[in-house]
């Protein structure tokens, strides 16, 4: 699965978000089902670890402003929402995976705060120029757009901030996330 997920080909995005939905639902059931503490170390061990490698590195790409999609099908929302809940599992369920690259995993998350931003911006100041992200969905129907996007960023920080290995990553940064999540919230015209 992690080769397949660390194809390079723009085409293979659909693979590869499969492939971070296929990794994420089997360690759901691991997390959900697992009483063998021997099993869950050795997978937090090396094969997580290189997950959350290949994870964090997915998370410095762009994010697309859904404006174009390849093949009809959705645009590469599916593989970074994909990631991120991926990754907000490791985080969650397998702390010590992600602990050791805990000095990358901000940088790479603002990163792509950064870009989700950017693509946000894009979208309120030319509405109807994207695609209908309403209507996008992963396999699982969970929903995929900009929206989509910035709500499960989101999750992955409350994550981090619940763990207790990894919470005292967000001090310093704490006031960048909270005007961050302001720049998302929308005032409706009444109010204005």
């Amino acid at each position: 699965l992690l080769a397949l997920y660390q194809q390079t080909d723009p085409l293979a995005a659909r693979i590869r978000a499969l492939a971070a939905v296929v990794a994420r639902k089997l360690l759901e059931r691991i997390a959900t089902f697992s009483m063998d503490n021997e099993l869950i170390g050795a997978l937090e061990g090396e094969h997580l670890r290189l997950w959350a490698e290949a994870l964090l590195s997915a998370l410095i790409e762009p994010v697309a402003d859904g404006s174009t999609s390849c093949n009809g099908m959705a645009p590469p929302y599916d593989v970074s929402i994909g990631s991120l809940r991926l990754l907000e599992l490791l985080v969650a369920q397998f702390p010590m995976s992600v602990h050791p690259l805990g000095e990358r995993l901000l940088p790479a998350l603002g990163a792509q705060m950064s870009s989700v931003h950017a693509a946000h911006t894009i979208a309120l100041t030319h509405p109807g120029a994207g695609v209908d992200s309403e209507r996008l969905c992963d396999v699982d129907g969970n929903a995929l757009g900009l929206e989509a996007h910035a709500a499960q960023l989101f999750d992955v920080f409350a994550a981090i901030a619940l763990s207790s290995r990894l919470s005292k990553l967000l001090k310093p940064v704490l006031t960048e996330l909270f005007f961050a999540l302001l720049s998302f919230v929308r005032i409706p015209s009444v109010a204005q």
